[in-house]
């Protein structure tokens, strides 16, 4: 199966499934759905690098996240997938 590509940027794979209000259904990275979001919005958003982020716990055991910024109509979110 082929993986699908954002229809913005036509480079990073598709994550998110985002009906718009003209009626369009898109199919965006998160990168994308975050700038789609902003211009709705009418916010500016701030640099943010998405990446794997590692820190140690109480344990001394290190621990791994992937953490992505998501814009929202409420409001700016985190994702922390371990």
């Amino acid at each position: 199966m082929a993986i699908k590509q954002c229809q913005m940027c036509r480079k990073n794979e598709v994550d998110i499934y985002v009906d718009t209000s003209q009626g369009e259904s898109m199919e965006l990275c998160w990168e994308c759905n975050n700038q789609l979001a902003a211009k709705y919005l009418g916010i500016t958003l701030e640099p943010f690098r998405n990446g794997i982020y590692e820190f140690a716990g109480i344990r001394k055991r290190n621990h791994k996240f992937m953490i992505r910024k998501i814009i929202h109509p409420v409001g700016i979110g985190y994702q922390a997938v371990y």
